[in-house]
């Protein structure tokens, strides 16, 4: 904690502060948050509070967004694993003679 409050107030008063700025992103981990100003309906962020059994605004929508990443990559994994399964990479997996019921 100490490190990145250290590196943020260099990012701020030397000049090229922007390259300290990503120093600090990546020591913290999380690249640096943007404040913006959107218009979001009220009945889909209670309800998607209530999905995610989040309590706030803020926590909704980061986690909304987080759970809308995972889901991207979830996919893209099946993706691959499907195209790796067609090819034939997987035949060893999966027992001889088994592959017809496997995709059923």
């Amino acid at each position: 904690m100490i490190a990145r409050k250290a590196v943020s107030s260099l990012g701020s008063a030397q000049p090229g502060g922007r390259i300290l700025g990503k120093v600090k992103s990546r020591i913290s981990g999380r690249w640096p948050m943007a404040r913006m100003r959107i218009d979001i309906d009220e009945e889909d962020l209670a309800q998607v509070s209530g999905l995610l059994g989040t309590t706030n605004r803020k926590e909704t929508v980061a986690a909304a967004l987080r759970a809308v990443i995972a889901q991207y990559r979830r996919t893209e994994a099946v993706g691959r694993m499907l195209e790796r399964s067609h090819n034939g990479e997987l035949d060893d997996v999966i027992a001889p003679g088994r592959r017809a019921e496997a995709w059923r």
